[in-house]
């Protein structure tokens, strides 16, 4: 089964940039991870929310204001998109 959804829509909101610790991870590398969410409004008025990780959740971060124009490649987890790639057009 394939779970990929291409979204376009406005920022209407960026939220929760949080760095976060596991200290139960073996491995050095999943030891960090970077979340941030998100909020776009639809060309319907509609609200969806999404999840960018570690180097995703840094570039939208330094990069993607609110009233942004998006691009938003993702799969749906638990009602929010979890964002594997993005692009602002406006």
């Amino acid at each position: 089964m394939i779970n990929l959804c291409f979204i376009k829509g406005k920022v209407v909101n960026i939220s929760d940039y949080k760095f976060i610790y596991k200290k139960n991870k073996k491995s050095i590398g999943d030891k960090n991870i970077c979340v941030i969410k998100m909020e776009l409004e639809l060309n319907n008025n509609q609200i969806v929310w999404g999840k960018g990780y570690n180097e995703m959740a840094d570039f939208i971060y330094q990069n993607v204001k609110k009233e942004d124009i998006i691009l938003v490649k993702g799969a749906l987890r638990d009602n929010i998109i979890e964002i594997q790639e993005i692009e602002k057009i406006g």
